[in-house]
């Protein structure tokens, strides 16, 4: 989990990633969303956020770190860099 901790910038806003023991926190403006992980989909992990119906992807570098992420929600794909 540790590996995705960190702050990511999307457009017009940010999410934040921490851990909370075997959760991943997804914390937007304040409100903190526990995610589920759903495995590998596409070759990258992918968690799921039940309290917004979406989908988030992590995307790692060719050395296995994680660079960015991808937001699905609302049948729209936006991705943010890591900060």
């Amino acid at each position: 989990m540790d590996r995705f901790v960190g702050t990511y910038d999307l457009p017009g806003y940010s999410l934040t990633f921490r851990r909370d023991g075997d959760v991943l926190d997804s914390i937007s403006d304040g409100t903190v969303f526990p995610t589920v992980y759903e495995g590998f989909q596409g070759g990258q992990p992918t968690f799921y956020v039940p309290q917004i119906d979406s989908e988030i992807t992590f995307v790692a570098d060719a050395k296995g770190a994680i660079v960015s992420m991808i937001l699905h929600q609302n049948f729209r794909d936006t991705p943010g860099h890591r900060q």
